[in-house]
């Protein structure tokens, strides 16, 4: 469950990522204010013995802008804050709190059956899905074979293209991780999530280990 909390403004949700207006958003806002505090108070006593040892100028302990300097100049501002539990307002004018209901999808770990048994699970309850992987070719040949196995596939490069229930539409585009909106009857699959994570190479040459002393003509 997400929380989306509306600080400030007159934003309205429906109008919030069509408005073409700034928002500042906050990922986990409670977590951002006290990073914040802490930071303020490491770079106040770091600078106070500064000045003491004659390294800097008192005009120079006011560089940074002060925890509530910050928080009163973002009441100015439209802010939308985001959370996986439920938000503190940190001071800030709280408009509205919404809840998103959002799941992560299973890891299917090289198992083709697997994919196959959720897909026909998700066409059985009219979600629209979505398969991205990070190959072109990769994305083509996946959406063939899960077309053999009966179910409504199709690949595209049409990112505007409408879904309707129980289609499964795949494309090329890279995300971390799945997720799923079960209210919306909607799912997002990754090509991480079926194959898992791919390893990266180490670049150059492993390093020469020494030769014992005995060996070693001088």
């Amino acid at each position: 469950m997400l929380f989306v909390l509306f600080l400030q403004g007159t934003v309205e949700p429906s109008g919030l990522f069509w408005s073409g207006r700034y928002i500042c958003v906050f990922d986990e806002l409670s977590r951002s204010a006290e990073r914040g505090r802490q930071t303020e108070l490491e770079f106040s006593e770091s600078m106070k013995q500064r000045l003491e040892m004659g390294y800097i100028l008192p005009g120079q302990m006011n560089e940074l802008f002060g925890y509530k300097e910050i928080m009163g100049r973002l009441e100015k501002y439209s802010c939308c804050a985001v959370s996986a539990l439920d938000i503190k307002t940190c001071g800030l004018k709280s408009n509205g709190q919404f809840g998103i209901h959002v799941k992560s999808v299973s890891a299917y770990n090289n198992s083709f059956e697997l994919l196959i048994a959720d897909l026909k699970k998700y066409k059985k309850n009219g979600y629209r899905i979505i398969l991205l992987s990070g190959s072109r070719t990769r994305a083509k040949r996946l959406a063939e074979d899960i077309l053999n196995e009966g179910l409504n596939c199709f690949y595209t490069e049409d990112y505007d293209h409408d879904l309707v229930a129980g289609q499964i539409m795949v494309c090329y585009g890279k995300v971390h991780q799945g997720y799923e909106y079960p209210i919306l009857q909607f799912a997002v699959i990754t090509d991480t999530d079926i194959f898992g994570e791919e390893k990266k190479k180490r670049s150059g040459t492993a390093p020469m280990r020494a030769k014992k002393s005995s060996s070693l003509r001088i």
